[in-house]
């Protein structure tokens, strides 16, 4: 599997603030394209 910086940053994120709604924030995406 190959992650693109996109998707490692979502994960980074994910995992920093433990929330997919306060990452979707702070990577100003919707947090449906998070999800993804």
């Amino acid at each position: 599997m190959n992650l693109t910086i996109r998707q490692f940053r979502a994960f980074l994120a994910v995992a920093d603030l433990r929330s997919f709604t306060a990452a979707s924030k702070y990577l100003c995406i919707t947090q449906e394209l998070l999800a993804v």
